[in-house]
């Protein structure tokens, strides 16, 4: 690396005045050494590169940086100074005073000298304490300050006597050459004196192009220091640095070093954030890769002529679209890093409102970037935006390219109809940044799909991208409406303000799209007369006049025929074939919750029969119900919201609507399924009597609930989940006979269901209630059969989301029987039969599954943690069975099994650590072999099994502190450590 700097003529100029200040000092206050200077850090590093740069520190030996900023001023006012420095009025000095929270404890100067903004700044060091990263300084040599900087390539000086550059770390000059990222110190040492060094590590790295020094990248994945990244560093400096990443020339390495170094919970979340376990980062590099594939496409396409191109016709037309400006990677192309950034959270549902009708939180996203690195607003927006129009995006894209409809339903089609007005409404919906929007939909598709379809992929987005171009809909967000708020007004006399005015100026700005000729904006408004959907058309027919008191009693009629026709009925039931008969009914149900949705907006109040409402309503709250799609599931939240918030000031009616759900529109329904275990008032029967059989499951007639009404189970779900402590108390009788039916069907798609109600009941079932009724043991009894339905007897797609409700069921149910300590004992009992007869059992029986055999896996790590020290007596089965996991010969080939079983071993170590030493061979056995064949694997390994790596490395370092306190094992280590040099870094103890 070359060592010489040549300065320029302003360079040249800002040193002599330095020196020229220096002689000054030396000569008229002898009491000072002479200061010798030197500028430091990143302006060397940038002028050995080739780079200029207008920010320069300077390093001052003797004196402090506003006392030499003092001395400036006062050479500046002399008259051979003046003759030399005519003008003088380029000199402003900004003092920074002591300040010991922020332990700037030496004065500092920030100035502006010959258009450089200049840092004058005493040399120092620094020690740091584990409470915060901002350290104790005091006055150091130049070699203390240079082994204090967070790199060696930031760690150069240059002298300003003798133009000569040092570099008293020894190596800065060297890892330039080599393009290495190192710290001058021990990296742990280093980071954990100020963690926000590993983000400028990566920042460095990205930005210049280089490798970071594997010494170095160990310890940033450091569980040590990623605590304390948490603990010192505040989220506003993580979202600078971020910032400063996506704005510079290496977006794409930083994000792939963050994710391979699995850092992205430890920037993006804080230590105690419930999203962060929430991102999926599996696959998330397939995402930054397309990216960066893109964006070089649009830079080479920007400097080199058509000819000389070689791009995929796919990927020329999406950047020429969505990336119009990737000049210093400002506007299209930074929100583009921006929303990559986000991508694993981009199917994280978000919580619902505690309050009905609140505000519509954000998504998981917008909040990771709000909380995780403090983004301003118009980010939060951006993100939020992008998560939230993902689907829209996604339907409207498949509607042009590959014929799919975007909506389901007719009514929509019909005022619709038109391509360019469907697609353009859908980028208004989007918003001024859809492109950025659209980008995020891309990148998610890429990281979802597999990498052989990637091509299929772009493929789809520029076919639909080039259709919106022929469209002349580019433009579309930006396009003046013809009518406005008050034309409507104008136009409707009589109409009181309301919601129903923004969907009027929808209509008009789709009428305005599908016609983009005409200027008439009459024409418009004559379309919103026959185009308030379904439900206008009736009350237009029957001439209704809502403000007249007779019509409204008709509007009424309506409105109860509507929600009497709408319940899902027979055809739905569970054996029905889906087929386009049931495709018309499910669109039909749709435009009955369009109806009554116009209705509301009319100004009509709920009336009638309120539980019959809230049972029509509360039927399509499940989208897994085949009667139930997207539009019918977000009509009838709304409509529930609305009601429930027209009683929330009368808890009285609430809980007689409650009442009557369950006693007229379910109980019926259940009451030919009687259980013979339960008395009359939903006790546990002390002496049951076998009734007459059982109503055969092929008896429509005797499963009215199953045969004839299956919606009722989603109307008593939606009960259960309105429920408080008192209410299940009072409704005790009404609510415990159906449950129990549910769960004991012989269908495997009701047994799950059931599972879900009884963990619905138990999260407010009062605590003693389930003792007292005795039904704590029916229920146990009902669920320990299904623990069983293991492949090949119960199909793959049928076991695991029953193992998974049942075995959440059963965990829920005991610790709600035995919730206080006197009950330990019998808690544990049960725990066990659970652990034997389920777990070790099932595993026994299905470990060639290996979807089975981690769902079995993961529940152990829950029934462990529930255990507590009591999981000792089981450790002679688990560990085995963990070990066995581990060495598999072809373990790597399913890396989620692994991240089971080393999440339940550290379930183990956590709560049965005194007995750990004595099952130490299998343990080792197992951490090492699996270790070693992941190293050992052929070809790049994924990210998964990278991070699945990690993980083992994590649970071994754990598990050598709990060992080294035993002789015996103590010494195992050392030889292990001796027999492998590769296992040094993780076995030290």
């Amino acid at each position: 690396m070359e060592k010489k700097i040549v300065l320029s003529k302003e360079e040249e100029q800002l040193r002599g005045l330095l020196l020229d200040v220096s002689n000054h000092i030396d000569q008229k206050w002898p009491q000072y050494c002479r200061p010798k200077l030197r500028f430091t850090g990143g302006w060397v590093r940038d002028k050995l590169l080739g780079f200029n740069s207008k920010d320069i520190d300077i390093g001052i030996d003797s004196m402090t940086g506003y006392q030499f900023g003092s001395k400036i001023n006062e050479y500046l006012k002399l008259p051979e100074a003046k003759a030399k420095y005519a003008n003088s009025d380029w000199l402003k000095l900004a003092k920074i005073e002591a300040n010991p929270e922020k332990s700037k404890h030496l004065e500092t100067v920030a100035t502006k000298i010959l258009g450089f903004e200049v840092d004058l700044v005493n040399l120092r060091k620094e020690t740091y304490t584990d409470e915060t990263r901002n350290p104790q300084v005091e006055s150091a040599t130049p070699e203390e300050d240079a082994l204090r900087r967070d790199a060696t390539i930031n760690a150069l000086f240059y002298n300003l006597e003798t133009s000569v550059v040092e570099d008293f770390t020894g190596r800065g000059l060297e890892d330039m050459k080599r393009k290495i990222i190192k710290t001058p110190l021990d990296p742990c040492r280093t980071f954990m004196d100020d963690p926000l060094r590993v983000l400028r590590a990566i920042r460095f790295a990205s930005r210049l192009g280089w490798r970071i020094d594997e010494g170095d990248e160990r310890a940033m994945c450091d569980v040590t220091i990623r605590k304390a990244f948490h603990q010192k560093i505040s989220r506003e400096r993580v979202g600078m640095e971020l910032n400063k990443m996506l704005h510079e020339s290496g977006p794409h390495q930083a994000l792939h070093l963050i994710d391979r170094m699995g850092l992205y919970s430890t920037v993006f979340t804080t230590l105690d954030d419930k999203l962060a376990q929430s991102a999926k980062t599996d696959c998330w590099k397939r995402a930054y890769d397309q990216l960066h594939v893109l964006v070089s496409a649009k830079l080479m396409a920007d400097v080199k002529p058509p000819t000389e191109q070689r791009l995929e016709h796919s990927s020329r037309e999406i950047v020429s679209i969505l990336l119009r400006d990737p000049t210093n990677f400002t506007a299209d192309v930074y929100q583009a890093w921006l929303l990559c950034a986000f991508v694993p959270w981009a199917r994280v549902a978000p919580a619902a409102p505690q309050n009905p009708r609140g505000k519509i939180l954000p998504a998981p996203a917008a909040l990771a970037a709000r909380d995780g690195i403090k983004a301003d607003n118009n980010t939060v927006k951006l993100v939020d935006n992008a998560v939230k129009a993902l689907d829209d995006i996604i339907h409207l894209k498949d509607a042009a390219t590959v014929g799919k409809s975007s909506t389901s339903s007719p009514l929509k089609r019909k005022h619709g109809s038109s391509a360019r007005s469907e697609q353009g409404m859908g980028i208004r919906r989007w918003g001024p940044h859809w492109r950025s929007s659209v980008m995020f939909a891309i990148l998610t598709q890429v990281m979802e799909s597999a990498e052989e379809n990637h091509n299929e992929v772009l493929a789809g987005y520029a076919k639909w991208l080039a259709h919106l171009k022929d469209l002349n809909l580019l433009g579309a967000n930006d396009l003046k409406p013809l009518v406005t708020g008050d034309m409507l007004s104008k136009a409707f006399p009589d109409v009181k303000l309301g919601p129903w005015m923004t969907k009027a100026l929808e209509i008009c700005m789709a009428w305005q799209l599908a016609n983009p000729g005409e200027q008439d904006p009459d024409a418009a408004i004559s379309e919103v007369h026959g185009s308030i959907l379904a439900g206008e058309a009736c009350l237009r027919d029957i001439e209704i006049d809502l403000t007249s008191p007779d019509k409204q009693a008709a509007a009424f009629r309506l409105q109860e025929w509507t929600v009497e026709v709408i319940q899902p009925t027979e055809p739905f039931a569970i054996e029905a074939p889906f087929g386009t008969e049931i495709a018309r009914l499910v669109l039909f149900k749709e435009a009955g919750l369009q109806l009554l949705t116009h209705l509301q907006r009319f100004g009509l109040p709920f009336g009638g029969d309120s539980a019959a409402l809230v049972a029509c309503l509360s039927s399509f709250t499940h989208l897994e119900d085949p009667w139930t799609n997207l539009d019918s599931h977000r009509l009838s939240q709304s409509l529930l919201s609305s009601y429930l918030s027209t009683i929330q000031s009368e808890p009285k009616k609430f809980d007689s609507v409650i009442h009557e759900l369950l006693l007229s529109h379910i109980k019926p329904l259940f009451v030919k399924s009687k259980n013979p275990l339960l008395t009359a008032q939903a006790r546990k029967a002390i002496a049951p009597t076998p009734g007459p059989n059982a109503p055969s499951d092929f008896e429509a007639a005797n499963k009215r609930w199953k045969f004839q009404s299956p919606h009722i189970v989603t109307v008593f779900q939606w009960t259960l989940t309105q429920l408080d402590a008192s209410l299940v108390e009072a409704h005790w009788p009404l609510i415990i006979p159906p449950l129990l039916t549910v769960l004991d069907d012989v269908s495997t798609t009701y047994k799950i269901r059931g599972c879900s109600l009884l963990s619905l009941l138990l999260e407010v079932c009062p605590t003693n209630l389930l003792e007292r009724s005795g039904l704590g043991e029916v229920f146990n009894n009902a669920l320990m059969p299904y623990l069983l339905y293991l492949p090949s007897l119960t199909p793959e797609e049928e076991s695991i989301p029953l193992l998974h409700e049942t075995y959440d069921a059963l965990l829920a149910l005991t610790m709600a029987r035995y919730s206080t300590p006197d009950k330990s004992t019998p808690k544990n009992k049960v725990l066990d039969a659970i652990l034997r007869y389920g777990v070790l059992k099932g595993y026994a029986h299905a470990w060639d599954n290996v979807r089975v055999s981690r769902l079995l896996v993961s529940k152990s790590m829950d029934l462990v943690n529930a255990m507590g020290v009591h999981c000792v007596k089981h450790l002679k089965d688990l560990l085995p069975m963990i070990s066995g996991i581990l060495t598999a010969p072809f373990a790597t080939a399913y890396p989620p099994l692994l991240d089971a079983a080393l999440q339940t071993l550290q379930a183990i170590q956590i709560h049965g650590w005194p007995r750990m030493v004595y099952h130490r061979s299998e343990i080792l056995e197992g951490l090492v072999i699996c270790w070693c064949r992941i190293q050992d694997e052929d070809g790049e390994p994924s990210d998964t099994l990278m991070s699945t790596k990690r993980n083992v490395e994590q649970v071994l370092r754990a598990v050598v502190q709990t060992l080294k306190k035993d002789t015996v094992a103590f010494e195992e280590l050392q030889m292990l450590r001796e027999s492998d040099s590769r296992f040094e870094t993780f076995l030290r103890t």
